[in-house]
């Protein structure tokens, strides 16, 4: 479980638990959502393709969430990764099987989402696309992401 932020003046220190889950980049992500609530920091037509395909991916149910996996040999195979519920009640992962920077290249599309305020934070790794959010994720349309979307796995 992650621990709890409580900002810098009274923060606990991390425990070996709580980085085994990835919180400080969760909660770093956390913080840039909460940040861009009221000031933006990237301008949603300035997205990466990777950011892109998040967006394209979660436009109907709009619910993504960072998680790692412990249940693998391969290194760049327990790195966070960005989940995305789909339609169909189905979730998918974004990664690149054996590959970091694939699969890494999904984590930061999830920040720049986090910057332009198109994503909120909500519990542990859990985020949804804010209400503007969807408005842009209406427009994005496959074209041109089919590399992308391959890296779309079926979560078992």
């Amino acid at each position: 479980m992650l621990e709890r932020y409580l900002g810098p003046d009274r923060s606990r220190s991390l425990e070996w638990e709580s980085l085994s889950h990835g919180a400080p980049t969760i909660i770093g992500l956390a913080l840039i959502a909460a940040q861009a609530m009221s000031h933006p920091l990237r301008d949603p037509d300035r997205l990466s393709p990777a950011a892109r395909c998040l967006l394209h991916l979660a436009r109907h149910r709009g619910t993504l969430d960072v998680r790692g996996s412990n249940d693998t040999f391969e290194r760049a195979d327990r790195l966070l990764m960005v989940h995305v519920d789909l339609e169909d009640d189905r979730t998918v992962v974004l990664r690149t099987p054996g590959n970091a920077r694939g699969t890494i290249r999904f984590l930061e599309g999830l920040r720049e989402l986090c910057e332009a305020g198109l994503v909120l934070h909500h519990l542990q790794g859990e985020f949804t696309l804010s209400t503007r959010g969807f408005e842009v994720a209406e427009q994005v349309s496959a074209d041109g992401l089919d590399d992308l979307l391959a890296a779309a796995h079926p979560v078992t």
